[in-house]
């Protein structure tokens, strides 16, 4: 529990280093850096999450306008990760003949080079000086921390109950694309208690949850992701194996009780709305 008589952070500290990080990885992902591109998502995606629970006027014509600029840079770099990912995971996988595998290879690193290209041009579309003019425009129009607060209570209490309600419809079923939609809904409500921890100076067990649970689904994705492609490709063998290990995962993830987790956190959220 947060101490009552620390005082509270500033948004206005937050939004500025998510600000700062976001234009410091800019310019070198659009020379093509790897690393760069994966902190500008990063920063780009916290900043689309918490704005609208930082700003005076979060549905206002310029603030839905930001929002939208920051998801074309989340958005243009999104697959350049994944075969990033299918790269590294190709090379672990023992079931290919040498000239198997450097067929594989070449393709994954064509489609690489394609994507690379389609998102510099998609992001050298948005001309940085505007994103910047924006940006300052947020940064001073931001709320008082209590009012940030309430937001991400109302925010955290129904997302907690949308979350526990999907993840019971599917029950023990694997459904790869319906875990995909819930692991993005996790990370945007870990981006947000993140925010909450650094105006309560606090770390909670909802951030810690939340990270958990985004990364086991992350692995669950990436397996099964690696699966289709290799099954599209005629090599079926090592899909179905991928295939396997995405199930096993998935059983991992459900063997660590994520909706007792979730009811857990969502009782200390109720209780801590509670008058």
């Amino acid at each position: 529990m947060p101490d009552a008589n620390k005082p509270r952070r500033d948004g206005h500290r937050y939004l500025r280093t998510q600000i700062e990080q976001l234009q410091l990885h800019l310019q070198p992902a659009l020379k093509g850096s790897a690393q760069a591109i994966h902190e500008m998502r990063v920063s780009a995606r916290r900043l689309r999450a918490t704005l609208p629970f930082l700003v005076k006027d979060p549905d206002s014509r310029h603030v839905r306008q930001l929002r939208r600029m920051l998801r074309r840079l989340t958005k243009a770099s999104s697959g350049i990760r994944d075969l990033d990912v299918q790269v590294e995971m190709l090379s672990q996988l023992p079931e290919f003949s040498a000239r198997e595998r450097a067929r594989l290879v070449r393709s994954l690193r064509a489609a690489k080079q394609r994507t690379q290209q389609r998102m510099l041009r998609e992001l050298q579309s948005i001309k940085p000086s505007r994103l910047r003019q924006r940006l300052t425009r947020a940064l001073d129009n931001v709320v008082k921390a209590d009012k940030s607060l309430a937001r991400i209570q109302d925010f955290k209490s129904a997302e907690w109950n949308c979350l526990a309600g999907s993840l019971a419809k599917m029950g023990r079923r694997f459904y790869p694309d319906r875990l995909h939609t819930e692991r993005r809904r996790i990370r945007r409500m870990r981006y947000v208690a993140e925010l909450q921890d650094h105006l309560l100076r606090q770390d909670s067990t909802s951030t810690s949850t939340l990270r958990q649970m985004q990364a086991q689904l992350g692995d669950v994705h990436d397996a099964h992701v690696m699966s289709q492609w290799l099954q599209a490709r005629g090599a079926t063998q090592p899909g179905r194996l991928l295939d396997r290990r995405a199930r096993t995962l998935h059983k991992r993830w459900l063997a660590s009780h994520p909706l007792q987790r979730l009811e857990s956190e969502q009782e200390t959220i109720q209780a801590r709305r509670a008058p």
